[in-house]
Formats: structure tokens, C-alpha cells, sequence
């Protein structure tokens, strides 16, 4: 005896965002160049316009699940550690450090690196001031663990939402690089609210 399960019906957002990732040229791209994921594209942006990467950087990439910053920093450097609460990795990296970044004990297990990279975001709560709140927290926690594993003429690479209290933190960046700027991916949504905050040669190590 079989058994018959009556479709959902798709809200009419859900049939906008399928309609848009199969839309999306970065999307296309990503499977026909066997790429992990479509964030790939984002830091190849990044880089192609600031040389933010070296050949002979240490860098670490924290959120780093799929892989897709991974697998771009790859091609140019292997000295590459990844830290995030899950192992789902389709890149390997030199270090993993499996965990929650935000966990100071996790943060122990980390070094000293030339390059930070987050592209880290909260899973929505739906809830707008709560959804600021927590990605704001994120940010705070890259920064602090930049202040003290960050090297001189380093680079910092960090996702972004823009608010008051944003400005805040990136003020206080501005203190110890020698250029800080926001810069906002052409592979990024249209819609979405995401930037990333880069910045260059870190002249003030505490």
C-alpha cells in the first residue's frame, strides 16, 4: 500500500529565492567551474581588485563552511587553517579547528596570522533588531581576536552589515590600518544588506 503526501505549496518568497539562485549567473558558475559554492566568487572579487592575499601569507578563514573562501585562498597560498562549528568542509586546509569562533578555549587554538578573512552571518531569527544585535557580536568577536593574532601589515577581511553601531567598531579599526574601506561584491544580492569591511597593512599591533 502506498502512500500519497499532498505537495506544499511554496510561499511566494520561496518561489522568488529558487527563482533567483536559478537565475543567478555566480550560481551557473559556481557548478560549471566545479566550484564548492558561489561565496568563491565574492573574495575572487575581493582579491582581483585589492591583492589582498600574498603568496607567502598564513591565513585563516573563519566560518569556512562549504569551502569556497578556502578554495580560492588555495590557489594562492597553502599555509590556510579554517575554523567553524561544523565539519563540512569540501576543501582541505593545512588546520581545522572545529568549533564555535566565538568560544575563547576555540580562539586558544588559533595563531598568528597575515590575513583574517570572515564571511561569517547569523542564520536570520526574522526578527530585524535581533538579527542586528547578533551579527553585530560576530563582528566584535573577529575584531577582538584580530587585535591580538593579527600581524603587523596584516589584512582583515570581514562581512558587514551596516548600522550605527557598525560604524563604531570600523572607526576603531581605522586606527591601526593604513586604509580601511567597504566594499560591496557584484556577486553579493542585489538585495542583500551585506558588505565587507577591507582592511590594508595593519600599522598598530597591540
Amino acid at each position: 500500500m502506498s502512500t500519497k503526501f499532498k505537495r506544499k505549496k511554496l510561499s511566494s518568497s520561496s518561489k522568488k529565492w529558487i527563482t533567483r539562485q536559478k537565475n543567478n549567473i555566480f550560481t551557473k558558475a559556481s557548478k560549471n567551474l566545479n566550484i564548492v559554492c558561489r561565496s568563491y566568487f565574492k573574495l575572487k572579487e575581493i582579491q582581483d581588485k585589492y591583492k589582498i592575499i600574498k603568496k607567502n601569507h598564513k591565513v585563516i578563514d573563519i566560518g569556512s563552511v562549504p569551502g569556497g573562501w578556502c578554495q580560492f585562498v588555495k590557489e594562492i597560498t597553502e599555509e590556510l587553517h579554517a575554523c567553524d562549528i561544523v565539519n563540512n568542509m569540501e576543501v582541505s586546509v593545512k588546520k581545522f579547528i572545529l568549533g564555535d569562533f566565538c568560544d575563547k578555549k576555540i580562539q586558544e587554538k588559533m595563531e598568528n596570522y597575515d590575513c583574517i578573512l570572515s564571511d561569517m552571518a547569523i542564520s536570520s531569527t526574522g526578527i530585524k533588531h535581533i538579527d542586528i544585535v547578533l551579527n553585530h557580536n560576530l563582528l566584535v568577536n573577529v575584531w577582538n581576536f584580530a587585535k591580538t593574532n593579527l600581524n603587523k601589515n596584516g589584512y582583515l577581511v570581514i562581512k558587514i552589515f551596516q548600522n550605527e553601531e557598525t560604524n563604531k567598531v570600523v572607526n576603531e579599526i581605522r586606527k591601526q590600518f593604513h586604509r580601511v574601506i567597504r566594499f560591496k561584491p557584484k556577486s553579493s544580492h542585489k538585495e542583500s544588506q551585506e558588505m565587507f569591511l577591507l582592511a590594508f597593512k595593519r600599522h598598530t599591533v597591540l
